[in-house]
């Protein structure tokens, strides 16, 4: 059996600037973001039977597939990322030993729609998984450039791709979009006490979809909407503020850079944040958060606060009735054994 597990994320700052063309066309765009230990699991194993099972817990679905309905198909209508990341590799690397039918099963600790990045953990699993299993070899950053590729035909919508780092990496991240690559540099280990017992994670209630609120930004970018211009700077301009914050360990930095971030990113699109995620802001705020934002493209899912003393927000929110979700950073990455 391989078993492989990847982190999700937190975005810090930066978000929707990893999108291309938006990466290339904003000088100095970049994102930050820091792996979380609610884990994405994939386990694979061989098969007697001559089909392909794949099931996955959080959705509940089942599925079984001859191999020529795998390579042939060009699309499935569920648990798409499973069946096309098995159909790359059985394309790519049906002469490894390794192409005995198996069953392909996932899991994952973070909720659907959360916006913490979790199908790209996910995505990063199953692909980490097949990697080992069929003994491809091939490198992180052709695993990042696959699983981009796959999430993008399966949304239809083009992916941005910050959320493929943090499961490969875990760590503290910033992620540059350079002209000729993407440079990934992890910010120093003891920077890890700048967030510890600072950090609230909370569930709006309502599930997000990235996909939608990012092309909507992206149309509107390209035809040259001008506010929508001016917030993707201003991201920008909030997250090389929060880079310089965690470079000098200024907090009074950071926080005013969070807050910059989640105002330019408001301006985006009024699809952003709504009342009950205003709501909880104001609770969160009249109970000692410093500042935050949404996770992922907002909308719904997840909003991170910074506080002087994250368990007292923590139990004063959960009195109110709110979710908030236990985690902790990880340095740990994809893992596959």
């Amino acid at each position: 059996m391989t078993i492989s597990k990847t982190p999700t994320r937190i975005d810090l700052a930066g978000g929707t600037l990893d999108l291309w063309p938006i990466s290339q066309m904003v000088p100095k765009s970049q994102t930050i973001n820091l792996a979380i230990d609610l884990f994405s699991e994939a386990r694979i194993e061989e098969r007697i039977e001559g089909s392909f099972r794949f099931f996955s817990h959080d959705l509940n679905q089942e599925i079984t597939l001859d191999r020529e309905s795998l390579l042939t198909k060009d699309s499935f209508k569920d648990l798409e990322l499973l069946l096309l990341a098995t159909q790359f590799f059985l394309r790519n690397f049906s002469n490894s030993a390794s192409s005995q039918p198996f069953t392909l099963e996932t899991r994952s600790v973070s909720l659907v729609g959360a916006g913490l990045g979790g199908s790209s953990s996910l995505l990063i699993s199953i692909l980490g998984g097949l990697n080992s299993f069929f003994n491809a070899k091939l490198s992180s950053e052709t695993l990042i450039e696959i699983a981009k590729n796959l999430e993008t035909k399966a949304m239809k919508k083009p992916a941005g791709v910050q959320d493929y780092y943090p499961p490969v990496h875990g760590g503290i991240l910033k992620i540059e979009f350079l002209e000729a690559s993407t440079r990934v540099v992890p910010y120093v280990e003891n920077l890890k006490s700048f967030f510890d017992g600072h950090l609230s994670l909370v569930y709006t209630g309502v599930p997000h979809h990235s996909g939608i609120n990012n092309w909507e930004v992206l149309k509107a970018f390209l035809d040259g909407d001008e506010k929508v211009k001016r917030s993707l700077f201003a991201i920008r301009d909030a997250t090389l503020q929060m880079d310089e914050a965690l470079q000098t360990e200024s907090r009074e930095l950071f926080i005013e850079a969070l807050k910059n971030e989640w105002g330019s990113r408001k301006e985006l699109s009024p699809f952003v944040s709504n009342e009950k995620i205003e709501s909880l802001f104001q609770e969160a705020f009249s109970e000692g958060a410093l500042a935050g934002k949404v996770c992922g493209a907002g909308g719904g899912g997840c909003v991170f606060f910074y506080s002087e003393e994250s368990r007292v927000l923590d139990q004063k929110l959960q009195e109110k009735g709110y979710q908030v979700i236990p985690f902790q950073l990880t340095s740990q990455g994809l893992t596959v054994i």
